[in-house]
């Protein structure tokens, strides 16, 4: 067991190849930035520190990413003030680290880039065991890439790790290595400050490859090792557009299948269907195809989501229906048995226990009591162009189609808004409102006289 792990996240690189103005550390998978999923599986360790190095004109962007979360005084940011590599980031970070923690030094250190998402807890935690196991010095998680372009190759002899070429100053035959560096190194601390001065940049990227670390330990007879990962895509990383989308695509596969196989999730085309990183599904919940989850979203048993349906910040109640075409928007809830249905948009309301608006109708600011019955064409008129206004729908209300409601107002239980009415003022208990123009009967026109 390791008593005082300290972590290290490469967070300083710009992404240029992503072509983007968000730097890759601020991209998202599954709508969370990656160094976010890197930090909240390395929290897991219960490190003693965590530093992130970062470049200083994001140090605010990356506090601000966790603002709504109470502080964690074990994570801190390093700078990094010029791009020399990544041996040159692990330092800055590790001089920081020093700085505020000169009263118990670490044992080891974990060194990670922040552009893998998909690492898990399970293969960090086997790299910990794989390195005390064999009394390593240094040791890597590895792996063999579909296309190995673009990583590092490792290079070993009788399971003893000899060095990490970097693929710009591989041989030809070096290229022909399958097995790569994932980037994921863990090191005794001791060995790392003896052997950073080391480094070199004597290499066609003139920077400080933390990776030849490997072959100074191998040099100085120090047992390295390279441990296999258990899944080949925990360590996919991120150059381009093409590679967040790939780790994107993964992300959503490796969900769908807990919620179907762990769970117990319907999901007849889970290809289609897309997750956020927080959507939480219960057992015996149905997905329909090309539903969208935004953030917040908690869908419970036996509820059901039709197809084309786009729900972020609501939590659907056992046994309610949603969709399909449906759009749900933040701070909303559908209670057990409720329905809303096609071409119907609820935002910030709650839809209570078996209402129903089945079709195209617009529920804004408003609460809906049990058995409330919204008709077709409905418009609830929450905003007048300055200010959003409340309206509550007790309960056995009924709403006539093609209505509009202007609120702020209460309708009253078991009161009756009949259809094509634009109700203004609040109706009172069981009373029934008509607000529409009276229809009128008129003589036929005068047909028209043909021309000439």
């Amino acid at each position: 067991m390791i008593t005082r792990l300290a972590v290290i996240i490469l967070a300083a690189g710009e992404g240029k190849r992503l072509l983007s103005s968000t730097p890759k550390p601020f991209q998202s998978v599954a709508g969370l930035p990656l160094i976010a999923h890197v930090l909240a599986t390395t929290k897991s360790l219960q490190a003693a520190a965590t530093a992130v190095v970062l470049q200083e004109k994001y140090i605010s962007s990356f506090w601000n990413l966790f603002s709504h979360l109470p502080p964690d005084p074990s994570v801190i940011t390093a700078l990094q003030e010029e791009p020399l590599g990544t041996a040159h980031a692990a330092m800055s970070a590790w001089e920081t680290l020093n700085d505020l923690h000169t009263f118990s030094p670490f044992s080891h250190l974990l060194i990670l880039p922040a552009d893998t998402p998909l690492i898990s807890h399970a293969s960090l935690d086997a790299l910990i065991d794989f390195h005390l196991h064999h009394n390593h010095t240094l040791s890597i998680i590895g792996f063999y890439p579909q296309s190995p372009q673009n990583y590092g190759r490792i290079i070993s002899h009788n399971a003893q790790l000899l060095a990490i070429r970097e693929e710009k100053d591989c041989s030809p035959e070096e290229k022909l290595i399958p097995f790569c560096n994932g980037g994921i190194t863990l090191i005794n601390t001791p060995f790392f400050e003896h052997a950073f001065p080391l480094i070199s940049p004597k290499n066609n990227q003139k920077e400080l490859y933390l990776t030849d670390l490997v072959q100074i330990a191998s040099e100085q007879k120090y047992s390295c090792g390279a441990l296999p990962a258990p899944h080949n895509y925990e360590l996919l990383g991120i150059n381009t557009r093409a590679d967040l989308a790939l780790v994107e695509k993964t992300w959503q596969e490796r969900q769908k299948h807990h919620l179907m196989n762990s769970v117990g999730v319907s999901l007849p085309h889970p290809e289609s269907v897309i997750l956020h990183h927080d959507t939480i599904i219960k057992q015996h919940a149905s997905i329909g195809p090309f539903t969208v989850f935004g953030k917040g979203v908690v869908i419970e048993e036996h509820a059901v989501v039709e197809p084309f349906s786009h729900l972020e910040g609501v939590t659907v109640k056992s046994h309610a229906k949603v969709g399909p075409f449906a759009r749900i928007r933040p701070q909303s809830s559908v209670e057990s048995h409720a329905k809303v249905g096609t071409f119907v948009e609820v935002k910030n309301s709650r839809i209570g226990p078996h209402a129903k608006a089945s079709h195209l109708a617009y529920i804004g600011d408003a609460n809906l009591e049990e058995y409330v019955n919204i008709g077709a064409g409905t418009v609830v008129a929450n905003y007048d162009g300055h200010q959003k206004f409340h309206t509550t729908i007790k309960e056995h209300a009924f709403i006539g189609s093609n209505s509009t409601l202007v609120s702020p107002l209460t309708i009253g239980a078991h009161a009756f808004a009949t259809a094509g009415s634009v109700i203004v003022h609040d109706i009172p208990h069981n009373q029934r409102a008509f607000a529409r123009a009276r229809q009128v009967l008129k003589p036929p026109r005068k047909p028209k006289e043909p021309s000439s």
